[in-house]
């Protein structure tokens, strides 16, 4: 079954189709709500500070422009989202289930002040695409955690992550471009050998390790503006290589080698 709106529509709880919705209007949220089918074709939501829930097996357009007030947001649809545009949430945003397509530059943002603001890729597919993500937060606390592989197919043009209380980079990230970590802490690894694949990878984070002692691969230059593992247990990097040059501005520690290619300062 097909659901087609050509109007406005005013909603509250889930709708759900076997086949593909189309809204021609605006889609308003009176209460959380669940949007479940084949295809999804829209023209915006506005969330009343609402949840929303988006379960496709098509791929979700997501303009983040076209989505205003909403709360938390999900999808967990297996044909994921092609994403532009800037996008903010007043709480969590949360994206399992297909990738992420990049299909324009993107900004992922929460805002609350009074609670925890989360932004959460943990999707089966990589988040791919020639364009610049960034992922920021005026919260506080915040964390930000990426369990996807990152430009697997596709590298990103660019990748910042900042103002954030934690971000957790679990896989592999790789841009054609920079890659900026500012937020207090940044825990990498997780997947045994940790690779950051960047032109230049900026930290400035205290920076720990995941899982079982990561092995990290900066495979590019590296500017440092923080230490790196400040040798708390069963939070270490076992080995650091940089195939770049490397600009160490805070105290560098690791449970066994580290491998510099290129000329360190």
């Amino acid at each position: 079954d097909t659901l087609v709106v050509t109007g406005t529509t005013q909603t509250r709880n889930a709708i759900s189709s076997s086949g593909n919705q189309t809204f021609g209007g605006t889609v308003s949220l009176s209460d959380t709500a669940t949007f479940t089918g084949d295809t999804l074709s829209h023209t915006g939501f506005s969330g009343a500070s609402n949840d929303l829930t988006l379960t496709f097996d098509g791929v979700v357009e997501l303009d983040g422009s076209q989505f205003v007030d909403i709360n938390d947001f999900s999808t967990t649809g297996t044909g994921g989202v092609n994403l532009s545009g800037n996008f903010t949430t007043e709480r969590t945003q949360s994206y399992t289930g297909g990738g992420i397509n990049l299909v324009g530059d993107a900004v992922l943002e929460t805002e609350s002040s009074s609670t925890i603001g989360r932004i959460t890729v943990e999707a089966s597919s990589p988040i791919d695409g020639g364009y610049n993500l960034t992922l920021t937060s005026s919260a506080s606390p915040d964390e930000f955690s990426i369990k996807s592989v990152v430009g697997a197919t596709s590298p990103l043009a660019s990748l910042t992550i900042s103002n954030a209380t934690r971000a957790y980079v679990y896989e592999n990230v790789a841009t054609t471009g920079v890659q900026t970590y500012s937020t207090s802490t940044l825990w990498l690894g997780g997947c045994g050998t940790q690779c950051l694949s960047a032109s230049d990878v900026v930290i400035n984070a205290q920076t720990e390790g995941l899982g079982t002692s990561p092995d990290v691969v900066i495979a590019g230059n590296l500017d440092v503006n923080a230490e790196i593992d400040r040798g708390v247990s069963g939070f270490d990097l076992e080995t650091l290589t940089v195939t770049g040059t490397a600009d160490l501005g805070g105290n560098v520690r690791t449970n066994s080698g580290q491998v510099y290619e290129g000329s360190v300062t």
